[in-house]
């Protein structure tokens, strides 16, 4: 009976090595320490506008990592655009993405929210998602008023 126990006991540890998951960014101990997004105060309905955030992430694990901002309208939460770019990170990191979205065709204010997620080339979160809301100011459609100035989020 010594025998069956053994291999028991040798099936248990092989069985309890391979639940270890594989994928360790999650442990990576990644979190950001800054976002700022700039973009402009108002823009005209129907008028395509850049939002650029500005963010800081520090992971303890060296690896290649996708940072995604996902740019919301905040009261219905659809995605209005996502954009991505992988970093190689270790330690401090700063970087700019830039968010592209089409004003609506009415007019007054619009609340829209950024969302930040970190995460590992396979998809799984090394970060808690970071987030923000801001707004437009949406003005009537004129030939030949341009907007002028950016707004500042901290």
């Amino acid at each position: 009976m010594r025998h069956h126990n053994e291999i028991l006991l040798l099936v248990t540890s092989i069985a309890t090595l391979c639940t270890i998951p594989a994928v360790t960014s999650q442990s990576s101990g990644c979190y950001f320490t800054a976002m700022n997004l700039y973009g402009p105060p108002s823009v005209q309905q129907g008028q395509k506008f850049d939002v650029q955030t500005l963010f800081s992430v520090t992971c303890t694990g060296a690896g290649f990592y996708t940072v995604r901002a996902d740019l919301a309208d905040a009261r219905t939460g659809q995605i209005l655009s996502t954009s991505r770019t992988t970093y190689s990170i270790l330690g401090p990191f700063a970087a700019v993405i830039t968010s592209s979205a089409v004003a609506p065709r009415t007019t007054g204010w619009w609340s829209l929210q950024m969302n930040l997620y970190v995460l590992s080339l396979s998809g799984v979160p090394a970060a808690p998602q970071s987030q923000q809301i801001f707004g437009l100011a949406i003005i009537p459609t004129q030939s030949n008023q341009t907007s002028h100035g950016n707004w500042t989020s901290h």
